[in-house]
């Protein structure tokens, strides 16, 4: 498990591996950084506990990435990629109540 370093500037990098800190084997691989993702509004704002709602997430940075979710609470949903700007969730059948809508676009991150 590896910790990635901060980068001022969005895009792919290599990914490289060290055993003492200064000879490094490099891959094929890269890793992307990405811009971090902001939420300016959510609509609606509620829906049925049986759930079916299409909630339409909006902001900014948004990735288009096979591994987008949503998550209501801690329910995870499937994410549909509309724009860099919009992301649409289908609401889960779940208890009444408030809930953090949340997204994911690699599995790993949780964005709020």
């Amino acid at each position: 498990q590896c910790t990635t370093p901060p980068m001022t500037n969005a895009g792919s990098v290599p990914v490289g591996l060290s055993m003492d800190g200064e000879d490094f084997s490099m891959s094929t691989l890269s890793f992307d950084y990405t811009h971090p993702a902001s939420f300016l509004a959510l609509a609606p704002a509620g829906g049925p506990e049986l759930g079916g709602t299409t909630v339409t997430i909006s902001g900014s940075n948004f990735v288009n990435s096979s591994e987008l979710a949503c998550y209501f609470g801690d329910v995870k949903t499937e994410g549909r990629f509309i724009s860099n700007e919009e992301v649409e969730c289908v609401t889960p059948t779940i208890r009444p109540g408030s809930y953090d809508v949340q997204l994911s676009f690699n599995g790993a991150d949780i964005h709020d």
